[in-house]
């Protein structure tokens, strides 16, 4: 009997040793696709935040265009508030002239 317990329990042994192992091999196996999944996660955020800073940076070259347009359109608009203030006179006296007709 004694003899009998110590075979079941060297049976014992054996098959949690084998468990034990299975179960290591497991969590090798998990802990590699889990790091594989990380690089792979890593290498996808990289490439959002390089395609992040080439947006950046064509916003900001859109803004130095967008400054230029602005004091071109401003030299535009006091040229032309130049002009109005010159036919302003003829404007007013033909205007006159038009009243004393009319």
């Amino acid at each position: 009997m004694k003899e009998e317990c110590q075979r079941l329990q060297s049976y014992l042994n054996l098959h949690l040793s084998s468990i034990n192992a299975l179960l290591l091999q497991y969590g090798l196996d998990t802990m590699e696709l889990e790091g594989k999944a990380a690089v792979e996660s890593s290498n996808e955020v990289k490439g959002l935040i390089l395609a992040a800073r080439e947006k950046t940076d064509q916003v900001s070259g859109d803004l130095s265009l967008q400054g230029q347009l602005i004091t071109q359109t401003n030299g535009v608009i006091e040229k032309l508030i130049a002009t109005t203030a010159e036919w302003s006179g003829p404007w007013k006296a033909l205007h006159e002239m038009v009243s004393r007709i009319w």
